[in-house]
């Protein structure tokens, strides 16, 4: 083949900037010390901070940490038990199957711990109320400094391996716009195979496009094929060569928003079988996730009740009408539901609206497409801060103590929304919708109408206990940014 001087600078440019950054090799190994070092840093932060804890608590006798120092030794066990757990790897890992991993995992750790103390007959050696307060930081902890640490070496530009996307129809440029959205899954995208592009085309995604063979010359060891979108020959030896150097290859399904997380996989003698899980039909998955909710609720009421109070009288003295009203929506199996939220708009909002959108074509357009208005008049002062905080939403705990929606979940729609969902409608009406979801943690207001919708059938589709924590714990982070809320 004949390359083009085009093709040539691009592959010394692909050449040089490899040589600048990490190798894939040492991009692996920065990967897996950063992930250890975050884990014992965590650890330690763990036992410090529970000993000044239980110092602090009324209890007969304080502790010391001098007295703990020999059992640090056993630290090891943790690094031990995430190794196995692969819990090191730092490539392709989803943060839900990460925080699931971690907790099993750190779980595990204290339960063998106790086991030890319990044999060794040193149980009454130690504080148990240190023990627990250890853990319960620790299964905080260690999740959420991994999380800064990562965070540090994306803003540094050395998190992640290099990455070749083979193909670039609509999924490869997709995934191109994911993995760059998605700088934690420790994936860089490098270069694109995808033979003759123009250079309005390279401008446009601004990554090195190689011919299959350039490739062998720039020794990225981890690519992610897309099959429909490469030919039959170069499939195979994408597959089969070995001169390729691709240690990881990554081969993209067909089934539309069906991800790992849904799926178990069957060796049927070299034929791979995909059983696609329904978690959310499941009785006992079910049953779980309603035990989370009614635990949750009564917890958050007692936390947040004089917050209920202060809300309720900002409220109305800051504008006429009731501080709390009703809506009707739609809820599981198609049922009208009713749900509560604190007022944010004036009393008489849907005449307002009403003479807004027939005045006002640019409104009635965004209100066509998002069925919001991002600079609504009708909103108050305390309403614009509650919904900018989504403390609106807070009497809906009691939708969820009644069983009418969950804490997790798809966002309650109403009639004129269905025919945006399509046929995601009927796995809509499956579920309870929910307080708080995908979409609220994906952009909120900031995001597409559509996009919310393909959010919402990936959570039915994809949904987990594991899921619905990490929801919740984002959500926290994202009410505190106040991002995309309007």
């Amino acid at each position: 083949m004949e390359y083009t001087s085009d093709k040539i600078s691009q592959i010394d440019i692909a050449q040089k900037t490899i040589k600048l950054s990490l190798s894939d090799r040492h991009s692996k190994l920065l990967m897996i010390v950063s992930l250890l070092i975050s884990d014992l840093l965590a650890i330690f932060i763990s036992i410090f901070s529970a000993v000044f804890i239980r110092n602090i608590l009324p209890l007969s006798t304080n502790v010391t940490i001098e007295k703990y120092i020999n059992l640090f030794p056993l630290i090891i066990f943790f690094v031990g038990i995430y190794a196995i757990r692969d819990l090191y790897n730092g490539i392709g890992v989803s943060p839900i199957n990460e925080l699931k991993n971690l907790t099993i995992s750190t779980s595990l750790v204290f339960f063998l711990f106790t086991t030890l103390s319990f044999l060794g007959k040193t149980s009454e050696t130690y504080s148990r109320s240190l023990f627990i307060i250890t853990y319960v930081l620790a299964l905080f902890l260690i999740p959420t400094v991994r999380t800064f640490i990562r965070w540090i070496l994306i803003r540094m530009n050395i998190w992640g391996t290099p990455v070749v996307i083979l193909g670039f129809g609509s999924k490869g440029q997709h995934i191109l716009q994911y993995l760059r959205s998605n700088p934690h899954m420790g994936m860089r995208p490098f270069m694109v195979v995808n033979g003759n592009v123009d250079e309005v085309y390279r401008q446009k995604w601004q990554i090195p496009f190689l011919s299959f063979k350039e490739v062998k010359n720039i020794g990225v060891r981890t690519a992610i094929l897309i099959p429909n979108e490469f030919s039959v020959t170069l499939r195979k030896k994408a597959l089969y060569d070995l001169k390729m150097g691709f240690e990881r290859l990554i081969l993209i399904s067909d089934l539309e928003w069906i991800g790992s997380s849904a799926l178990i996989s069957h060796d049927m003698q070299g034929v791979l079988g995909l059983e696609v899980e329904q978690n959310l039909l499941d009785p006992y998955q079910k049953t779980a996730k309603r035990i989370l909710d009614l635990l949750l609720v009564v917890i958050g009421s007692i936390i947040l009740f004089p917050f209920f109070l202060f809300i309720w009288l900002a409220i109305i003295l800051d504008s006429k009408g009731p501080a709390i009203y009703k809506q009707a929506r739609i809820g599981k199996n198609h049922k009208i539901i009713h749900i509560y939220k604190f007022r944010t708009m004036v009393s008489n909002a849907a005449e307002v609206l009403e003479d807004l959108l027939k005045n006002n074509c640019e409104l009635s357009g965004e209100w066509d497409k998002l069925h919001k208005l991002k600079n609504d008049p009708r909103i108050t002062r305390v309403g614009r801060f509650l919904r900018k905080t989504s403390l609106d939403e807070l009497p809906q705990l009691i939708n969820i103590l009644i069983g009418e929606m969950s804490i997790v979940g798809p966002r309650p729609i109403v009639e004129d929304e269905i025919p945006h969902y399509k046929d995601v409608f009927e796995l809509y009406k499956q579920v309870e919708p929910g307080l708080t979801g995908m979409w609220q943690v994906s952009g909120r207001s900031d995001t597409s109408y559509e996009n919310r919708v393909q959010l919402d059938e990936y959570y039915i589709r994809h949904w987990s206990i594991w899921m619905d924590i990490y929801i919740i714990v984002k959500t926290f982070w994202i009410l505190i940014k106040g991002k995309g809320a309007y």
